[in-house]
């Protein structure tokens, strides 16, 4: 469970964006990297996560779905854009 939650999440901040390609062209509902690359909601979604009544599995799942893609974040911010976008340089 965890696992399958860990390798769905991982790309979960880039898939959430609902991308669709058009020839050459990347098109999205979500711009990319904007509000699913945003640490501070994959946090909330934790603790909203530790509130619920789920069953632990779910639970399970779910920490492992946004550990990872905090993890993706975190890659994201050795990429140059991603440095531009977490630190401002």
């Amino acid at each position: 469970i965890f696992m399958a939650g860990m390798m769905i999440g991982a790309s979960a901040p880039d898939w959430l964006e609902m991308v669709k390609h058009v020839g050459n062209r990347r098109i999205s509902v979500i711009p990319h990297r904007t509000l699913t690359h945003w640490p501070v909601l994959w946090l909330v979604a934790g603790y909203l996560v530790s509130q619920s009544v789920m069953p632990w599995y779910a639970q399970l799942f779910a920490y492992a779905f946004i550990v990872s893609s905090l993890l993706h974040l975190a890659m994201d911010s050795f990429s140059k854009s991603g440095r531009r976008m977490y630190f401002a340089v």
